[in-house]
């Protein structure tokens, strides 16, 4: 699996705003579970019947056009029966009923490309009330100072229409909220940072997961975030393969050219390497390199910090670094007492592991040559006894 991860920023604005926020209103719940379970517009005299215990007709359309209000239903003109909206299905997933609140909201904003949408949080802060607020400018005055400035413009990310009555869920709730109206000025808040990870399993979609503390100032508590966000959709049209292949030209200077013509001639991913490549034992050994990736920028996904792909396998290069590596691999496959014909074996066992390649392994005289010129050698032992037992006459 491959995993990318990154800070992010997380910066907020303060501003009074209209707010749908899931409550506890089973009243209505009960009627948008109504709606979805006849899968038909519902109108006043079924609401009353099935619902309100027979109460006249005309008290099941006030709690139509109440739902209709919250967004639970919605209707094709201006009265009329109605059908469950999105919202309201939503709300039945959620188990709450989003109800608009109006007051001073603080909204988290992050404009990263693997976030679709930037407003992921918010949090309604505790306004002053008019009384403190014409003490306040009182005082102000009374000491000289100058009038209060009438605020900062919206942030792009936040001035968005298609941020209007859009279901969002909040990373550090889980809950649905809907932005309702929002005024056009306000003033920034704390601002502070996540951590963005990007986990992508290889034979399925990635996941972004979003991990932290939202900055708060003191004003709410339930800021700790960990977030799963689903498949990004920045991420819709990479394929794994070709993060993958970037990932390792970025490690180890391999070309993209390279890499898909090995991965025709293989028919899966693998990494050419030159024996002399400063393998470890245990990676000349089984064929796979955990490979060590340094910060890189993969546009369009942006810039990640340094990371690692493991379990990589790894190919000769060349015929050359074939036939280095499998006699390598004769050698340090020595392990107990060798005769002609157990040596004959294994190295058909290991030319096959070259598959691409046709390396000439020493045969056994050659091996037993090499063993008589360097005979402290560990290895050389497993040959030099069992002839010199004339067990290779």
């Amino acid at each position: 699996m491959i995993r990318l991860e990154r800070n992010i920023d997380v910066r907020t604005f303060d501003v009074e705003a209209t707010v749908a926020v899931g409550r506890d209103r089973p009243e209505f719940l009960a009627v948008a579970r109504l709606a979805a379970d006849l899968r038909r517009p519902v109108d006043g005299r079924t609401i009353a019947r099935e619902l309100l215990g027979g109460l006249p007709e005309q008290t099941g359309w006030r709690v139509l056009d109440r739902c209709v209000a919250l967004g639970l239903l919605e209707q094709q003109g201006d009265r009329g029966p109605a059908v469950l909206s999105e919202s309201g299905a939503r709300a039945l997933e959620q188990g709450a009923v989003l109800v608009p609140e109006e007051g001073v909201w603080r909204f988290y904003l992050v404009e990263d490309p693997l976030v679709d949408v930037s407003l992921v949080h918010v949090a309604r802060l505790e306004a002053q009330t008019a009384k403190d607020e014409r003490n306040a400018l009182y005082e102000a005055k009374r000491e000289g100072a100058s009038r209060p400035t009438p605020g900062a413009p919206l942030p792009g990310a936040l001035a968005q229409p298609a941020l209007v009555r859009r279901f969002l869920t909040s990373i550090a709730t889980g809950k649905g909220f809907e932005l309702r109206h929002i005024a056009r000025r306000g003033e920034s808040g704390p601002s502070g940072t996540l951590r963005l990870i990007l986990e992508w399993p290889e034979a399925s979609p990635p996941q972004l997961i979003l991990r932290g503390q939202l900055p708060q100032d003191g004003q709410d508590a339930r800021s700790r975030v960990d977030h799963r966000a689903g498949t990004p959709a920045a991420c819709a049209s990479i394929p794994y393969d070709g993060v993958w292949r970037a990932l390792l030209i970025a490690a180890r200077g391999v070309q993209a050219a390279e890499l898909a013509r090995w991965h025709d001639l293989a028919g899966h991913r693998v990494l050419p390497v030159a024996f002399d490549d400063g393998l470890r034992e245990l990676s000349r050994r089984t064929m796979r390199l955990d490979v060590d990736v340094p910060p890189t920028n993969m546009n369009p996904l942006g810039r990640f910090d340094a990371t690692r792909l493991g379990d990589v396998q790894v190919v000769p290069r060349s015929d050359a670094d074939a036939q280095a590596w499998a006699e390598w691999l004769q050698w340090d496959a020595l392990d107990r007492y060798a005769t002609p014909a157990w040596l004959t074996k294994m190295a058909e066992e290991l030319t096959r592991r070259f598959p691409y390649h046709r390396p000439r392994l020493p045969n056994s005289s050659a091996l037993l040559n090499r063993a008589l010129r360097a005979p402290m050698e560990p290895r050389a032992r497993f040959l030099l006894a069992p002839a010199d037992l004339g067990l290779w006459s």
